[in-house]
């Protein structure tokens, strides 16, 4: 039997690594001081097969089959993109998914048998972040909810200390309106149908454009309920996103379905007259994508390594919806141009407007 060779070591730049070998010892550096590392190492006979593993969000894609995201019983993989910035370099977070984080400094992944494992170990931070707004998000919008039973998933939202007024929200959405007319949004919901989902996280990505933090929401049904009010909709679910404002209430950015001149309330777009009652209604994270994954998980920002359904979906709406769209490829760390980031809401028309992205 011939001895094993020799494991080669390489520094990645980047929290992705592509075509994951075995033989390879990766180093992750940090951002954080000179000397902290994450170590990632890979096992298995499948792992050939894999295009890529993303150690910031656990996510991974196969050459030939569906992408995935590796779960742990003891921990949610956190992307600090999610919690600090659109930043994808160390340090990468795991979540005990009550309220403590730790950073990670060493990953196993073991791709066998068509499954992904992964053994994590991690030091406990030493000066823990506040305690995420979950909770508080959730029994805000249950008092709203009435008898639809409201659930936040595990995966930590932090709301933005500066919220919004109403007025710079309404602003921004009269501003959308006025450029995409009946038959534009029309349009571009036929082009997405299925996949509201989609079009939400283009509200997302839009939103933050203008310095808004968002999250989603996804409403449920019993399908067969449709037939007492449309017997041409069997939904299971429809996605939008929610903004809070200054004042702690809740505005509702759909304009796809129902053609809504005005934000929504979330109780009116909870309860609409030509809709069955809904069974739950479920608030993500804004960068969690599908609702299969109950708001335990998120997918990060870069939509360019989604599935092309969902890569379709979002450029239908995006390419239609602003006058001066990115490019079809979407770009690799952001949808968007990042610099506008911290420009205040007062100041971000001129801005925009001198970027092309409204009229």
């Amino acid at each position: 039997m011939l001895p094993r060779p020799a494991k080669t070591h390489v520094t990645l730049h980047d929290s992705i690594i592509h075509r994951p070998d075995p033989n390879v010892i990766y180093h992750l550096k940090s951002d954080v001081t000179a000397d902290d590392e994450i170590i990632v190492e890979v096992d298995g006979d499948d792992a050939k097969k894999y295009s890529y593993f993303d150690v910031a969000t656990g996510n991974y894609d196969l050459i030939k089959g569906t992408p995935g995201q590796v779960f742990c019983d003891k921990f949610i993989w956190i992307s600090n993109e999610s919690l600090f910035g659109d930043d994808r370099r160390l340090p990468v977070f795991c979540h005990d998914g009550i309220s403590k984080f730790s950073m990670t400094f060493n990953v196993k992944l073991r791709l066998e048998n068509n499954t992904t494992n992964a053994t994590v170990s991690s030091h406990p931070l030493t000066n823990q972040p506040t305690s995420p707004d979950n909770t508080e998000l959730s029994n805000a919008c249950q008092r709203v909810a009435g008898q639809t039973p409201v659930s936040v998933g595990n995966y930590p939202i932090y709301l933005p200390g500066n919220k919004p007024s109403y007025k710079a929200l309404a602003g921004i959405y009269q501003q959308f309106i006025s450029y995409n007319t009946d038959l534009k949004l029309t349009e571009q919901y036929l082009n997405t149908a299925g996949y509201c989902h989609m079009r939400a996280h283009f509200a997302v990505e839009l939103l933050g454009l203008y310095g808004v933090s968002s999250v989603k929401v996804f409403k449920f049904w019993n399908p067969t309920d449709w037939k007492q009010h449309d017997i041409s909709r069997s939904w299971k679910f429809h996605a939008a996103v929610m903004v809070i404002d200054e004042d702690n209430n809740q505005w509702v950015f759909d304009p796809w379905v129902g053609l809504n001149h005005q934000l929504q309330t979330l109780k009116q777009w909870l309860h609409q007259k030509d809709e069955p009652t809904p069974i739950n209604l479920l608030i993500t994270h804004c960068l969690s994508i599908n609702p299969e994954t109950h708001g335990h998980t998120v997918y990060g920002s870069r939509i360019s390594q989604h599935t092309a359904a969902h890569i379709n979906a979002f450029r239908a709406v995006c390419g239609d919806a602003i006058p001066n769209p990115p490019p079809p490829l979407i770009a690799k760390h952001s949808l968007f141009k990042p610099q506008l980031a911290l420009i205040k809401y007062e100041d971000r028309l001129d801005t925009l407007k001198k970027h092309g992205l409204v009229i």
